[in-house]
């Protein structure tokens, strides 16, 4: 395969997961808002219904607020990790695969999700807290939750952000080369 066939591959390829990512982007967002907002919102009963809620515990509007702002903002982190892999898989479609902005690019979607991993995790050790806050015997303990996936995406988001980081330093060196040549 020659520079430009490979060219052609991998703007096609990106045209077709910018699709798959503006989708999943869209549907991620509606379903994600749209559970955060009938929790805290939507049906009030929902809530006073949850077993972390002790029978009887009215739960005032100021606390679901803060839980649906709460989720929000870690709902809006995710979403900068989509806008971040459009914006990478578009320079990709315009031919720019080995430049240094698409490199930072590449660290930007790493770093990003590793953000947006870290805080969706700090948030789920206030969960049960914020959950259970109106309960006569007080709220549950903040505390850790495991969760593999966030792990996961953590380390991968990671992979990527050093990923990114060789492929500036390739530049770089590959720059100096062609001064010296």
């Amino acid at each position: 395969m020659n520079a430009s066939q490979f060219e052609k591959r991998v703007r096609i390829g990106s045209v077709a997961v910018m699709i798959l990512v503006g989708l999943e982007l869209l549907r991620y967002s509606y379903t994600a808002f749209a559970r955060a907002y009938r929790f805290c919102f939507g049906d009030p009963a929902r809530w006073n219904e949850h077993w972390m809620v002790d029978a009887g515990t009215q739960v005032g509007t100021g606390l679901r607020l803060g839980y649906f702002s709460f989720w929000s903002a870690v709902i809006l982190a995710s979403v900068a990790v989509f806008i971040a892999a459009l914006f990478l898989l578009n320079a990709l479609r315009r031919g720019e695969i080995f430049t240094e902005i698409t490199a930072h690019r590449v660290q930007w979607v790493g770093g990003l999700l590793v953000f947006a991993m870290a805080f969706d995790t700090v948030f789920m050790m206030f969960d049960a807290f914020l959950i259970s806050f109106g309960n006569a015997a007080g709220p549950r303990p903040i505390a850790y939750v495991y969760d593999p996936s966030d792990l996961k995406s953590a380390t991968m988001g990671a992979i990527l952000f050093l990923f990114g980081r060789v492929m500036v330093q390739a530049i770089e060196i590959d720059r100096e080369y062609q001064e010296y040549v």
